[in-house]
């Protein structure tokens, strides 16, 4: 049976539909729950992770306090995830809040070796190069692996690296696998107003360009 530690980054303060949401979860037999208030996502990931490895769970599932997330989430993701030993993560899709919200999950696929957005929503188990950590199902042992701080923030000149990308990148030179079946359920973000998933990014995606006559 794998042990499933749930980890939560937050400010302190969460949105209603978050609460809800985690409480209707699914939790396998043996789940722990712990949150990390008022601490940089950075900070908070590394400790709640420690916490993790001190007690021995097999697998962190790292859930933002900004999030909506199906009920039935963890299964399909603890299935993929023990489908193969060298998957390190698994994550349904999840959007950016802002304009023109796109997926937190991408390819290197540029030859300056930028990062895009996937752009397909109707395949299988997607192997990326970045996944987002905002609802991500993550296998202990190959998160032990990397060289602590695991999350850190990176920072080239004026252009910062955010810690989910940076650990990406960690996995990925280790060879490890990461996941995102966007057959499941998305993850949603909790913006102002709405719920943003792929109908947001599809929208915007679909969006005209306004003629601006001077």
């Amino acid at each position: 049976m794998t042990r499933i530690f749930i980890a939560i980054p937050s400010i302190g303060v969460v949105d209603t539909r978050f609460a809800i949401s985690l409480a209707s979860l699914r939790k396998p037999p043996g789940t722990a729950i712990a949150a990390s208030p008022r601490s940089m996502p950075d900070a908070a990931r590394n400790a709640l992770f420690d916490q993790a490895m001190k007690f021995g769970y097999d697998a962190v599932f790292f859930l933002d306090d900004d999030m909506v997330i199906d009920t039935e989430i963890l299964g399909p993701l603890q299935a993929l995830l023990e489908a193969d030993p060298t998957i390190a993560a698994v994550a349904p899709l999840a959007f950016r809040r802002h304009p023109p919200f796109h997926p937190c999950a991408m390819f290197k696929s540029r030859p300056d070796g930028a990062y895009q957005p996937i752009s397909d929503f109707d395949a299988g188990p997607v192997d990326v190069d970045a996944i987002h950590f905002a609802a991500t199902l993550v296998r202990t042992s190959w998160l032990e692996k990397v060289v602590p701080p695991r999350f850190e923030f990176s920072h080239n000149g004026d252009a910062m690296k955010g810690e989910d990308l940076v650990l990406s990148e960690k996995l990925k030179a280790l060879g490890a696998r990461l996941l995102v079946d966007v057959r499941l359920p998305d993850a949603l973000h909790i913006g102002l107003p709405q719920l943003v998933g792929r109908k947001a990014c599809e929208a915007a995606r679909a969006a005209k360009p306004r003629l601006i006559i001077p």
